[in-house]
């Protein structure tokens, strides 16, 4: 059975950026946790942030593909038309408004946690 376009921008979507995404955030993770300062030289360190201010960007452009992929070539294939006769009232709208919105709370009371939480770091143990 042959891939249609739609299904070949799918896979593209979430199998290509996906995995690479995926695979230079661990390794922009790993490379912070390489920032001990027991480790890292300062011409080791030079070296270093050029290649995490490389791999940041890299995982920035990756991020931003994948969800313009998504969201102009893939989301609008699901947004079709209904055809005649085809009831949606099986399709609870509220509540899955209800549930984003929740989601979306909680993610932005999470984000502020963490900001609070950086803010008593850099007073505990401040960057020289």
């Amino acid at each position: 059975m042959p891939f249609s376009t739609n299904a070949l921008w799918a896979d593209i979507h979430g199998i290509v950026l996906g995995r690479l995404f995926l695979l230079a955030f661990s390794g922009g993770f790993i490379g912070l946790n390489s920032l001990r300062p027991e480790w890292v030289t300062l011409t080791g360190w030079r070296s270093l942030r050029r290649r995490l201010v490389a791999g940041m960007r890299l995982t920035a452009i990756l991020a931003w593909l994948t969800v313009l992929l998504g969201t102009y070539l893939i989301y609008p294939e699901y947004r079709a038309t209904p055809p005649k006769g085809a009831t949606l009232s099986a399709y609870p709208k509220a509540g899955l408004r209800r549930t984003l919105m929740v989601l979306f709370t909680l993610a932005f009371l999470t984000a502020i946690i963490v900001a609070v939480m950086g803010v008593f770091l850099n007073k505990a143990a401040p960057i020289q």
